[in-house]
């Protein structure tokens, strides 16, 4: 085999391949021109209007269907380990889109399917995540059937609460019938992940009797002791952060 003497031989011989570190976030904004996307029309489709237009502003409907309206910066992650964008985004729950904007500041939609998982991060502090999402929950033939949509991860740990948010829009009755109007209405589903499983919750009260078979919730009582309400989700968090730690 011939060797490598030279500076062109050792590049001829050898693939360099060269990593370069982003920050997770920084204030000036990135572009990641390989985002695949497709300009955003800001309207969504309605059917079944006679002879009106299917397209309807989402400015003519009342509420909204983004998590936030505010633009939030966000760690965007594809498929494989090297698909990853920086952006400042808008999730839409009624289509299931993701929201940026382009270096001319034109909003875009990210293609279907790219994003698996979405990190939002602090405005100040780039290394706290202050929400997480999944692109949907395959269906696990253990307690729950394919969960389609962004599901948000409530905790880390063992047992971890899922949430669920669908927007779908509503037509309201109008004066004398003269003028169709529309709202989004939100409905909220939970689950309860645990190893190999997830669980569907149809009240957060019942949460702990999903933990364990034999229904003794609460041996040490530290639900009563702390005062956590099970009815509300930062309480059931906050139950299962405790769960996580002490198991």
């Amino acid at each position: 085999m011939k060797s490598c003497h030279s500076i062109f031989h050792l590049m001829s011989c050898w693939l360099i391949v060269i990593f370069i570190q982003i920050p997770a976030y920084s204030s000036a904004q990135v572009y990641f021109e390989t985002l695949p996307s497709t300009k955003s029309e800001g309207t969504i489709n309605i059917y079944g209007r006679g002879s009106l237009s299917d397209k309807i502003p989402l400015s003519s409907i009342k509420g909204s269907p983004f998590w936030s309206d505010d633009w939030k910066p966000a760690i965007l992650l594809g498929k494989n380990p090297q698909e990853k964008w920086n952006q400042r985004i808008k999730l839409n729950l009624f289509t299931n889109e993701i929201y940026y904007k382009n270096k001319d500041n034109e909003e875009q939609v990210v293609n279907e399917g790219i994003i698996q998982k979405i990190i939002f991060i602090d405005e100040k502090d780039n290394s706290r995540q202050t929400a997480v999402f999944l692109n949907g929950i395959p269906s696990s033939g253990m307690g729950h059937e394919k969960i389609n949509g962004f599901v948000q991860i409530l905790n880390e740990g063992k047992y971890q609460l899922l949430k669920s948010i669908k927007e779908s829009v509503i037509q309201e009755d109008s004066l004398f019938g003269t003028l169709q109007k529309y709202s989004f209405r939100k409905e909220i589903s939970y689950y309860l992940a645990e190893p190999n499983t997830v669980l569907p919750v149809k009240k957060l009260s019942k949460i702990s009797y999903l933990l364990f078979e034999n229904q003794q919730t609460d041996p040490d009582h530290w639900i009563t002791r702390n005062k956590i309400d099970l009815r509300k989700e930062a309480d059931v968090v906050k139950y299962l952060t405790y769960l996580n730690v002490k198991n």
